[in-house]
């Protein structure tokens, strides 16, 4: 069902008197879900982390997982999501361009007060 809206001033500031229904063209139905490997206890970020035009979701778990899902269905995107032996992520995961590639990269902080730098592929960039 379509969202209406009834508008009672008009451009000008002034009460228009008109009764025109207007239709909203948003769709607000759930489109899909995705279980992660852990609970998030951050915002996940959504952001075109290939640089190929899809949007993907990222998000650090509270257990061990840095994960990106595809934003078009919730599938997990190619290599992750990536395990760490003993680490936890509170924050929400930072998305920027770190080796100079053209190419956005993950950046987190752990429980344990570590900076991991992850690359788009889900691996992450040792010695940075």
């Amino acid at each position: 069902m379509p969202l209406t809206a009834q508008p009672s001033i008009d451009g000008s500031g002034e009460a228009s008197g008109k009764r025109d229904a207007c239709t909203l063209s948003h769709d607000l139905r759930l489109r899909w879900s995705s279980d992660l490997a852990s609970g998030v206890y951050a915002t996940p970020v959504l952001t075109d982390l290939r640089s190929d035009g899809q949007k993907e979701v990222v998000a650090g778990t509270f257990t061990r997982y840095v994960e990106a899902v595809e934003g078009t269905d919730g599938h997990a995107a190619p290599g992750w999501p990536f395990g760490f032996l003993r680490s936890a992520f509170h924050s929400a995961p930072l998305i920027h361009y770190v080796d100079g590639d053209g190419i956005q990269d993950v950046i987190l902080t752990t429980n344990d007060a570590e900076i991991v730098f992850m690359r788009e592929d889900g691996m992450p960039m040792h010695g940075r």
